[in-house]
């Protein structure tokens, strides 16, 4: 039956209303009382309430205003990336420090954890602090990825991965490329190209801007 048809043909009997004071159950054929919050609390724990699956290396998962958000943990990883500029495209293999993708609706962010070098030697802590991911196409202040004209998905635990493939395998460019390096400003594209060139392994942690965020408050910013 379809939930809306299951409502109509439910009997209203009672209604809760919340004052700062107190909680009132006000009854249909009865009088309203002063309910105790905790016996409220204990009848709502018969609510089924599950996230279902989580992909690997979920660090958060939440649901509010039938919005899915959440954020995964990317391990340090050497990456096949391409940069268009003036109509040419030019190839870098990158080696990325672990990073933190984040995704509500369809609006990403990206961001990087700055003390982890190989894969399975670090797991963040809530009070982890985060730095600006180095790449360019992504907002410094807020860390939002400029998804242009790729069509992102909307996220959920089932997406997720998918969003952080459209995003890599995408052509960069120049914007958004500035200020994400402590050594070279002008563009992360540059580092980009030293890196490839040298055959690096591993991503400079010394070199990456701090975001002043931690983990914690991007959790809580919901």
């Amino acid at each position: 039956m379809d939930d809306n048809r299951e409502l109509a043909e439910s009997r209203l009997r009672g209604s809760l209303h919340l004052y700062d004071d107190a909680i009132v159950l006000a009854h249909v054929d009865g009088p309203a009382y002063c309910v105790d919050p905790l016996d409220v609390a204990a009848a709502m724990t018969e609510v089924a309430f599950g996230s279902g699956w989580l992909p690997r290396n979920t660090l958060f998962y939440q649901r509010a205003k039938g919005r899915e958000r959440i954020g995964i943990f990317v391990p340090p990883t050497v990456r096949d990336l391409s940069v268009q500029v003036a109509g040419e495209t030019a190839w870098y293999q990158v080696p990325f420090p672990a990073l933190l993708f984040v995704g509500a609706g369809t609006a990403y962010n990206l961001l990087a954890f700055g003390n982890s070098t190989r894969f399975g030697s670090f797991w963040p802590g809530a009070d982890e602090w985060l730095y600006l991911a180095p790449v360019p196409n992504v907002h410094s202040g807020e860390a939002g990825v400029c998804t242009g004209n790729v069509p992102f998905p909307v996220a959920s635990p089932t997406t997720i991965y998918d969003a952080l493939d459209l995003f890599f395998d995408s052509n960069f460019n120049r914007d958004l490329s500035g200020g994400k390096s402590k050594r070279v400003s002008a563009s992360i594209i540059d580092i980009w190209a030293e890196l490839s060139r040298a055959g690096s392994l591993s991503y400079p942690l010394d070199d990456l801007v701090s975001a002043r965020i931690t983990l914690r408050e991007v959790i809580d910013a919901q």
